[in-house]
């Protein structure tokens, strides 16, 4: 693959930070691979990454080379970040970031870093955290959002799409607020219904998950997800998410209904929609 950028640096150096490094110097996208973390002991694990080429101790001083700069850090502390490294950036450079909420991302970015900032966001992750969950395998066939400002040069979003193509993501453009629309709906809500069903069931006899099957795993599994991440992403995509979280309680209010009134020709029709939805998934 072509080298399309000299130096990437990721501010933030977990699980999506690290996966992007490890993937972007193997798969030859880049020459340079650089870090900065809040944290020591964060920075002190990358310097022992045989990706990692160098780690700085604090964001502005990590930015003045790149060529790109991705923002790792949680969906909260992007904005201010933006702010401390806007004075610091080439001129060319180009920023990103990998939140899962976009419109008080892109505003900020728009407010301090109109003709650089760009914004992403990959469908890819793990309940797992940090460097030592990296896999450069993480992005492959996952979607990407990649989400412009009025401002964006052109050719600057044909290149930070090539990038997470490379990566082996699915690139669609799209812009904020429709973003935090979709992704309240395909990756908020599973998360709220995972947690909320693991708080029901933790309720009543706990131990009663061990005769479980691979179903609740299934259903369950990002539940494991870090309570204070998600609590960030909540509160930043709240009102898309309340509509998501309106809708579904809809639906379990009409299912609850159908059982309640013995209504069986409503309950079948409502796991044959479900059982379509899931037969027509696009990709497996």
């Amino acid at each position: 693959m072509p080298m399309l950028f000299e130096n990437v640096c990721v501010l933030g150096s977990g699980l999506l930070g690290s996966s992007l490094l490890m993937a972007a110097k193997n798969r030859g996208l880049c020459r340079r691979a650089q870090v900065w973390s809040r944290s020591e002991a964060t920075r002190a694990q990358a310097r022992a990454q045989p990706w990692c080429d160098q780690v700085f101790d604090t964001p502005e001083s990590a930015v003045q080379a790149a060529d790109l700069v991705v923002l790792g850090a949680p969906v909260q502390v992007i904005p201010a970040l933006l702010e401390k490294i806007a004075a610091h950036i080439k001129p060319s450079a180009i920023v990103t970031d990998v939140g899962s909420v976009k419109q008080d991302i892109c505003a900020a970015g728009q407010r301090v870093l109109p003709k650089n900032f760009i914004g992403s966001h990959p469908m890819a992750g793990s309940e797992k955290t940090g460097i030592a969950a990296a896999d450069q395998t993480l992005f492959e066939a996952q979607a990407c959002f990649v989400v412009p400002l009025p401002e964006s040069d052109p050719l600057a979003v044909e290149k930070l799409t090539a990038f997470w193509s490379a990566l082996g993501t699915r690139v669609t453009q799209t812009d904020a607020q429709t973003h935090d629309r979709i992704v309240a709906r395909v990756s908020h809500l599973p998360h709220a219904l995972a947690a909320a069903l693991c708080v029901t069931l933790s309720q009543d006899h706990p131990e009663w998950k061990n005769f479980s099957g691979n179903g609740l795993k299934d259903a369950t599994r990002i539940a494991a997800s870090d309570p204070e991440l998600w609590k960030q992403i909540f509160s930043q995509n709240r009102a898309a998410l309340l509509q998501a979280l309106d809708q579904h309680i809809e639906t379990i209010n009409t299912l609850r209904q159908a059982l309640d009134q013995a209504d069986e020709k409503t309950i079948k029709a409502l796991l044959t929609r479900a059982q379509t939805y899931r037969q027509n998934w696009p990709i497996e």
